[in-house]
């Protein structure tokens, strides 16, 4: 002990890890007890030498070390687990009396006996250096501080210590939370009060547990109050003190049916008339008007009386209660008109109930409460009341004046309810002052908009049941009708087949019963989806009244009918209004499957804008949800919704939707796919064929490209994007950006042919740019943009070559390569090595047809349309696939086609601008006219990335025609490059890096590829050969 100097610990700290046994003058440090007890007010003036260790010592210590440190390791977790379940060891231990300790505490009691508090002190001080463990020298320090030296905080620490050494003194601890609530420490009562919850029998402590209520009372925490107030309440149902602070509590949380079960309870165990009165008002408040009816019935039975002599309180809510029945209570009504000393607040509410029902007799029960010169009865009016007699006045009086002057009252009082300021604005524009009701209007904001009453009542629930139930039994002979066969599927699904049977007077008719069966689901659906606003509507104007009386804690009827807690749940509160969803009666998953049948049929009508926005409201109503129960199965018919949506809006030409939700993919799954795929289809690629500035969609273009420069900051990398900012740069006819970004995608894939051929495609546009013109060195940049243009055209043209040798259609991408070498040296304007290419390629199609002997594949294809969509997920087992448009097959009907028709037509170009009429009109190619051609290229894609220099075109305008259709498919046929294997560059092209491109490379490449068919041009026709430069 004399070399271990402990470290000084607070005073709560002696609770942790002192060992058991007994404290002696042989067995304490007395420096160490005063520094750990008392601080350095009892140390030693001059600290102790350290004692010298022998070689010996210091060897045994290191070993024992080792071995601590590999036993820690070992048994760390098994440590970990046996603290958990170990009970927290106290402060410290009761320590033995030994006889010098006992003469010590005896000489201290004899000078507190004395009133020497001062000696006993140090004498106390002095037992407790020596004993720590020993509780009555705590207990008789606290008493000192206590009562001689009025310290009430010294006091309270020295109890504590006491209390923690015999924790089974329950009184000492109340004592100790008793004293910490009169000194302001509200959290060591709430401790010390849990500590004596029970008494020594096991039995509750009421005084502790109404103690420990009051301290969270202080401290606002109305849930923990509630449960400690509840279970003295259960013990005493009859006392009236623990009834006021229970209400005040489950006032403030709002927690209006557990309030109801306690005035109930209370007024069953002592018959109080005042809290039958209470009860009855909540029931008004809560809308249980049978209740309200029946139990105002057994109090007046159970008392004898007659109803008119209950109190007035109980007597209005037994009015309200019958006019929202099917009675009128007269008798009731005429007693409430006849009494005496009613208060103004009376009247409002009967004249509230009795508004439903007959305006001339609400205005005059509101005419008899309110008077315009009684400061009482117009604060008195609640913002309804107000809304309810403006109403009254405008239709059965037409006094708009009045009306304006009571609007005007309430609006000088709450400022911000919207529904009084759309009132008196209505009021206003209808007497013709209408810059008034501007002004008014103009106060309006988005969160007040959410507050207005402007939704519709909600279809009875028995209809809504009926007519839901009615809906699932009538979809699934209309989704037989209609996708069993594939001849009724309406295009674009591409399982399309054009034979007349769309146009029968048979498919008119189940057309008839869907937009009838489409009519009731948007009718009833709708309906159902507003009770979430109607939910939200609720709690946001019951909180708006909650806040108006905060102050409010009596059983008044109307500080009542205000309380609504702010943790009023979403559910609850639906709950409340008898609310019921489609997913209440037909649960999660039917819910899901009626939404996926209901826009499958919308599809098939041509209804589809109807469909997604309708879809739309279902997917946010259900992000809106506050509940914490069905969360699984909401993700799902979320997740359902909104793949929904996106089909739909595919399906109807809504792009905008459909953008929304492919970019969603991005961060979902982290593709472009279909964002890709979007862009380069419908109006959006129509749109990009025009120049931005005129472009028709380009607002849409325009924060596209920004989104698409948003997401690259964060993820330069990624290829898709790369592939979509080098696209806007082309269509924005920055060509050295789009550069850029094209190296960097096929930096990231350099086995991809369609980044090597936009990048190629740039080089060569951006010989004519502006910028490439103002260069010093336009001449040696010419070159090198010409150079790197062929050589990464070669490139691609190696890659397309080899990924399509196995292709059984293989003959047409090789046309397909020399077309689009063709095209390059026609947008070149070397037409003397366009034409042999052009009528290569044409060649090369017709022999492929001769030898054409059908493709076999089984191979098929899912169509992406929502009806398919819906025959995947269901189990009906609808056709969703087709083998017509494979791969093989689309190349053969639709590429081979476009291909040939596109070489025919440019060597139609080419044929008219020399003049040579003749060649042009004896060609044996179908040329096609310069209106279908423009049409053909709008959806070609890539093969308009060179444009034919002419007299009649505009080169600008046609070489920003590279559009994004191979931005990210992956199919073959999606973009059209081809390879030459005697004019292939190797790669990596060495233009940044290495031996770079030189011009005679460039004259090696061009002469090759002069001599591919050299002479063949020679023994067709005469041209003047170009020299290069």
């Amino acid at each position: 002990m004399d070399g271990y100097v402990r470290r000084e610990r607070a005073p709560l700290e002696l609770l942790d890890d002192e060992p058991v046994g007994e404290c002696s003058d042989a067995e304490v440090d007395e420096e160490e007890l005063n520094d750990f007890l008392m601080g350095e007010a009892l140390s030693g003036a001059e600290p102790r030498q350290k004692r010298r260790h022998s070689f010996a010592d210091k060897y045994l210590r290191k070993l024992m070390r080792r071995k601590q440190r590999a036993n820690k390791r070992m048994v760390q977790k098994s440590i970990a687990i046996q603290r958990k379940r170990r009970r927290r060891r106290t402060a410290a231990h009761a320590s033995k009396l030994t006889p010098q300790l006992e003469k010590l505490m005896q000489d201290a009691t004899t000078q507190y006996l004395c009133g020497n508090f001062g000696d006993a002190v140090k004498l106390l001080k002095e037992l407790v250096r020596r004993a720590p463990g020993l509780h009555d020298p705590f207990h008789m320090l606290g008493l000192i501080y206590q009562e001689e030296y009025k310290d009430p905080v010294t006091a309270t620490g020295y109890y504590l210590l006491a209390a923690h050494l015999v924790q089974t003194d329950l009184e000492l601890w109340r004592r100790i939370g008793e004293m910490s609530q009169q000194i302001g420490n509200i959290d060591q009562a709430i401790y010390c009060f849990k500590k004596c919850l029970k008494t020594s029998e096991g039995e509750p402590n009421e005084e502790a547990n109404f103690a420990l209520a009051m301290c969270y009372l202080e401290k606002n925490d109305h849930h923990n109050a509630i449960k400690r107030l509840h279970l003295l309440f259960q013990i005493h149902p009859d006392d009236a003190l623990l009834l006021s602070e229970l209400t005040k509590s489950l006032m403030a949380v709002g927690d209006k049916e557990t309030l109801l079960g306690v005035l109930m309870t209370f007024y069953r165990s002592t018959g109080n008339i005042d809290v039958a009165t209470s009860a009855c008002q909540l029931q008004i408040n809560l809308k249980l008007y049978s209740e309200c009816v029946e139990f105002v019935t057994t109090v007046t039975d159970a008392l004898q009386l007659d109803i008119l002599n209950v109190p007035m309180d109980m007597l209005v809510s037994y009015a309200i209660a019958s006019l929202h029945g099917d009675s009128f209570p007269i008798k009731e009504l005429n007693a409430i008109w006849e009494a005496e000393g009613v208060s103004a607040h009376r009247y409002y509410a009967v004249a509230n109930a009795i508004a439903n029902k007959c305006q001339e007799t609400a205005l005059k029960w509101f005419k008899k409460g309110y008077s315009a010169d009684d400061p009482e009865t117009v604060n008195a009016m609640l913002p309804e009341h107000a809304i309810q007699m403006a109403r009254a006045l405008v239709m059965v009086d037409k006094d708009h004046e009045t009306a304006v002057g009571i609007l005007q009252t309430v609006l000088a009082r709450e400022p911000t309810n919207s529904q009084v300021i759309i009132l008196l604005a209505d009021i206003l524009g209808d007497a013709g002052k209408h810059s008034k009701a501007d002004e008014l209007l103009a106060r309006l904001t988005t969160t007040d908009l959410d507050r207005l009453k402007m939704i519709q009542k909600p279809i009875d629930a028995e209809e809504r049941v009926s007519e839901i139930k009615s809906l699932v039994d009538a979809v699934q002979s209309l989704v037989l009708e209609c996708f069993s066969i594939v001849h009724l599927r309406p295009d674009p699904c591409i399982l399309l087949v054009k034979d007349g049977m769309r146009d029968s007077p048979g498919f008119a008719s189940i057309m008839e019963e869907v937009n009838l069966w489409i009519d009731r689901f948007v009718r009833v659906v709708s309906d159902c989806e507003l009770d979430t606003e109607r939910t939200y509507q609720k709690l946001s104007n019951d909180r708006l009244i909650k806040s108006h009386a905060e102050e409010a804690v009596s059983l008044e009827y109307m500080d009542v009918r205000k309380e609504v807690g702010k943790n009023y749940s979403f559910l609850k509160t639906k709950k409340d209004l008898g609310l019921q969803s489609v997913e209440d009666i037909v649960g999660w998953n039917g819910y899901e499957n009626l939404l996926m049948y209901a826009s499958a049929l919308m599809a098939t009508a041509g209804r589809a804008r109807e469909g997604v926005q309708l879809l739309e409201i279902v997917a946010n109503n259900r992000k809106r949800y506050k509940s914490n129960t069905d969360i699984t199965e909401r993700k799902q018919l979320l997740s359902t919704v909104e793949e929904l949506s996106y089909h739909l809006s595919c399906f109807g030409g809504i792009y905008k939707v459909a953008l929304v939700h492919a970019r969603g993919e991005l961060a979902k799954k982290g593709s472009l796919k279909r964002y890709g795929m979007l862009l380069a289809t419908g109006n959006l690629a129509k749109a990009a064929l025009e120049p931005l500035s005129s472009s028709s969609e380009k607002d849409a273009l325009l924060e596209n490209r920004s989104w698409i420069a948003r997401q690259l900051l964060q993820k330069p990398q990624n290829y898709e994007l790369l592939m979509l900012a080098g696209h806007y740069c082309t269509m924005s006819g920055k060509w050295l950006f789009a550069i850029e970004e094209y190296k960097r995608a096929l930096i990231q894939r350099p086995n991809d042919s369609v980044a090597a051929l936009c990048l190629a495609t740039s080089y060569f546009n951006s010989l004519g740019s502006k910028t490439m013109e103002c260069t010093q060195h336009r001449a040696k940049d010419t070159k090198k943009g010409l150079l790197l243009g062929m050589t990464f055209l070669q490139y691609s043209i190696k890659l397309r070559t080899t990924q399509t040798s196995t292709h059984p259609c293989h003959a047409i991408f090789a046309a397909e390569c020399q077309y689009n070498i063709a095209r390059a040296m026609h947008f070149l304007n070397l037409v003397h090595m366009a034409v042999p290419l052009y009528e290569q390629c044409i060649n090369t199609i017709r022999d492929a047809e001769e030898e054409f002997n059908g493709i076999e594949s089984s191979d098929v294809i899912e169509c992406p349309c929502v009806i398919c969509y819906m025959s995947r997920r269901s189990g009906h087992g609808f056709p969703h696939a087709t083998s017509e448009v494979t791969g093989g097959k689309f190349v053969w009907n639709n590429e081979r086609k476009q291909i040939l028709r596109a070489a025919a037509y440019n060597l139609f170009l080419i044929y008219t601008s020399n003049k040579n009429t003749a060649q042009a009109a004896g060609s044996r190619h179908v040329a096609h006219n310069a209106k279908h051609e423009i049409h053909f290229r709008l959806n070609r894609g890539i093969l308009g990335n060179f444009a034919p220099i002419n007299a009649h075109s505009l080169p600008q305008r046609q070489a920003r025609a590279l559009r994004s259709r191979a931005l990210v498919a992956q199919a073959e046929e999606a973009h059209y490059v081809v390879s030459n294997p005697k004019t292939a560059a190797d790669w990596p092209p060495k233009h940044d890096h290495g031996e770079p491109m030189t011009l005679e490379k460039c004259k090696k490449i061009m002469y090759d590829l002069n001599a591919l068919e050299m002479h063949r041009m020679r023994n067709a026709r005469k041209f003047n050969v170009l020299r290069l430069s």
